[in-house]
């Protein structure tokens, strides 16, 4: 190769690398394939190559790019951890981190390497540790909007949700027209929900970029927290109009009506956009839920196997990684761990079908919360207890709970309802029993669950909402509320009344035993979608739930009984919000409880 020819292949690299590190991808692949085979000859060609690639998509390419330049500079710790990032991108983190390390340990001052290293820990699911590898980045360069922006998501994953907000705001101030820091920072207001700050960050991107679909799936959901359903259909619709959004936009109309009484219509939505292509996890288990609340459970089930198909380090899928899933085959003989998942009242609720399992011929361990052996201890002797997972066990295979019950083809007319599963201790029940008194129709209630407004979502009520049965003759009321809601208890209007059970109240590390052995000592219990009104149907006890316009899929659509628990009764609300249509309808009947009283 001539001089000049070389020096003209060299001023192109460089022209192309600037072109590249001004964000122009385009013109710096045009200029430096100008100067081909010379620009690509040099091994800083080959890098500039492999880094276009990667931009572009082709990390194949990059990496036959990189490997190249690794040849001519064998060790150059750069290459090395490009290489690593490479490999990283084509889904062998562990390689490609391994790679960035050593990198790392020849040059310590690449804060793009650390960078890199931390993406690659992210993917292995590390993130505390790749939270320190984006701090250590941004030591050496504070202005990393990149790095800023995985730190966001680091703490995201650690639950650190206002340091997370915290970053995403840094990385987006220093670069505003980024539309995926942008998104990333909505998305966290949305999580916090700081819901007029998410509309108007999503609005700001839209303005931008209006086929954003992502952008507008997130305003569709901040506008149903919002309660503007009628503007979260209307969004969704605009969906349709981006090119390959028919699908999503069929499933954003489905979880828009699902948040109304008409199920029926969700579902139709949830089955076009299943059609049409969308076939991830999310799309098929809300399908599911809507099946499960309309009562077509033989349909539903396999749909509710999808829940946790995002959620890879839950602890059911990682035991399923340990033990192959019970698929409901043949139990007899099979040491089966059945793992405990979602919320207390999930376990209380659907522990029926381990007896079940047992019948079978199966040997059960239960992966369960630590905080339930007390009141679990006396449910089947031949179920094993177990708080935790040391590493000796030896189990053929496991099964999460909630999957016990399609496995066992349950169907809301063939549930177990046989009560009570659950006994209060006889000594506790008399304790609290002297304590409650017998005198009047005594009533426990608990108005106020999980107060995270994602969870409770509306199915929490005011506790002076019970005002016009608190004024019935003979009435008293007993909070078996616990940690939230109980400020509620100096604010009532006069002249009602709330007893309380006192500081000591289930204060114990077992939860629900005081709460049980106060159960037994009283007339009726009343209470919103918590874990207390599944203990209360669980234990026999006579119980009253008031529930939301549209309820979780557990309680059906349009039933005022319940298939799992012959002692509760069910009351909706007329209208969404409408918490009086529900104590005007369950007042006479609590009335009439107390004329039938002896």
């Amino acid at each position: 190769m001539s001089l000049a020819r070389a020096e003209k292949a060299e001023a192109a690299i460089r022209k192309a690398y600037e072109q590249f590190n001004a964000g122009d991808v385009g013109r710096a692949k045009k200029t430096l394939l100008a100067e081909k085979p010379a620009s690509l000859a040099h091994p800083v060609g080959k890098t500039l190559a492999g880094l276009i690639a990667r931009a572009e998509g082709r990390p194949k390419e990059a990496l036959k790019a990189f490997d190249e330049a690794l040849a001519e500079r064998p060790g150059d710790p750069n290459l090395m951890w490009l290489r690593g990032a490479v490999i990283g991108d084509l889904g062998r983190p562990e390689l490609g981190l391994a790679e960035i390390e050593a990198a790392l340990a020849r040059r310590a001052a690449m804060p793009k390497a650390r960078f890199e290293r931390g993406r690659m820990l992210m993917k292995l699911g590390r993130p505390r540790e790749a939270l320190d590898a984006f701090d250590a980045a941004i030591e050496q360069v504070p202005a990393f909007p990149e790095a800023l922006h995985e730190r966001g998501n680091a703490l995201k994953a650690l639950d650190q949700h206002d340091h997370a907000l915290t970053s995403y705001q840094l990385a987006f101030d220093l670069r505003p027209d980024d539309v995926e820091i942008a998104r990333a920072r909505a998305a966290q207001l949305l999580d916090l929900f700081r819901l007029d700050e998410a509309l108007a960050a999503l609005d700001a991107i839209l303005k931008q970029s209006p086929d954003d679909m992502q952008t507008r799936v997130f305003r569709v959901e901040v506008l149903i927290r919002l309660d503007r359903l009628d503007d979260a259909l209307a969004e969704a619709d605009r969906v349709t109009r981006i090119p390959g959004g028919r699908a999503r936009a069929e499933w954003l109309r489905g979880h828009v009506l699902e948040q109304t009484p008409d199920r029926a219509r969700a579902l139709q939505h949830f089955e076009r956009a299943v059609t049409a292509g969308l076939t991830t996890p999310v799309a098929y288990l809300h399908r599911g839920f809507m099946k499960l609340a309309l009562g077509r459970w033989p349909e539903a089930w396999p749909d509710y196997e999808h829940r946790h198909e995002d959620s890879p380090k839950e602890i059911a899928p990682m035991m399923m990684a340990i033990w192959p899933k019970w698929r409901g085959e043949d139990p007899t003989g099979k040491r089966i761990l059945v793992v405990d998942e979602q919320g207390l009242g999930d376990a209380i609720q659907f522990c029926r079908y381990l007896p079940l399992l047992a019948d079978r011929g199966a040997r059960i361990g239960y992966l369960i919360k630590p905080r339930l052996i007390g009141l679990f201890s006396g449910l089947d002797p031949r179920i094993d207890l177990i708080p935790e997972i040391k590493g000796d066990e030896a189990f053929d295979l496991s099964c999460p709970l909630l999957s016990l019950p399609g496995l066992m083809g349950a169907t809301p007319d063939t549930v177990p309802a046989s009560v009570p599963y659950f006994t209060a201790d006889p000594a506790r029940a008399a304790r609290w029993g002297e304590r409650i008194g017998s005198h009047g129709f005594r009533i426990g209630v608990v108005w106020q669950g999980n107060p995270d407004p994602i969870i409770d979502h509306g199915r929490s009520y005011p506790l002076a909402a019970l005002a016009p049965i608190a004024a019935l003759p003979g009435v008293r009321l007993i909070a078996l509320q616990k940690n939230f809601g109980l400020d509620q208890l100096d604010a009532l209007p006069a002249p009602m009344r709330v007893e309380t059970l006192g500081d000591d109240f289930d204060t114990g590390p077992h939860a629900f035993l005081d709460t049980a052995a106060a159960m037994a000592n009283l007339d009726l219990v009343i209470t919103s979608d918590t874990s207390v009104a599944h203990l209360a149907g669980a234990l026999g006890r006579p119980v009253f739930v008031a529930l939301k316009q549209v309820a979780d899929w557990r309680w059906l659509d349009g039933r005022d009984d319940s298939p799992f628990y012959p002692t509760m009764r069910l009351f909706r609300q007329a209208t969404r919000g409408d918490w009086g249509s529900v104590f005007a309808a369950m007042t006479p009947a609590v009335a009439e409880r107390i004329a039938a009283m002896p």
